[in-house]
């Protein structure tokens, strides 16, 4: 916690952690309890979350858009397909979310031992932020408006 901030005592963290399920105490030992972090409890840090999300997904678009028709700067890449039957649109949701996490928890650990290693550098002024995510929808409820 102190790594990151010293406006909050790391007691207050865990505590926090504690009440939202998110960790739990085995000895002298803290253990997360899922394999992301997710404030669903608290709405403002969760609309806060949400829109840092898409204020660097739409910044990385646009700066690519605005690059054109030269490559932009940033990676952003979609899969999308139709005319799957739900079989294959929950087949394709499993893959993506299992294979997205682990992407993710393997850049995380990277990006971790970098923070560690950059924390005293005068030139450490640098964020990152790496994201997936998955959206299936059944288009016919659309087309017939139920």
């Amino acid at each position: 916690v102190t790594s990151v901030t010293q406006d909050l005592p790391p007691r207050t963290a865990l505590d926090e952690l504690l009440r939202l399920g998110a960790v739990e105490v085995e000895a002298d030992r803290v253990c997360l309890t899922t394999d992301a972090f997710l404030p669903t409890a608290d709405a403002a840090a969760m609309l806060g979350y949400l829109g840092g999300n898409l204020g660097d997904h739409a910044a990385a678009a646009v700066e690519n858009v605005l690059q054109a028709p030269a490559p932009g700067p940033n990676f952003e890449r979609a899969v999308h397909y139709n005319r799957l039957s739900d079989d294959s649109a929950r087949e394709l949701d499993g893959l993506s979310r299992k294979l997205s996490q682990a992407a993710l928890e393997k850049i995380n650990a990277r990006a971790r031992e970098l923070q560690n290693r950059d924390a005293d550098l005068t030139d450490a002024t640098y964020r990152f932020r790496v994201g997936a995510f998955v959206y299936t929808e059944d288009t016919a409820e659309k087309e017939t408006g139920q």
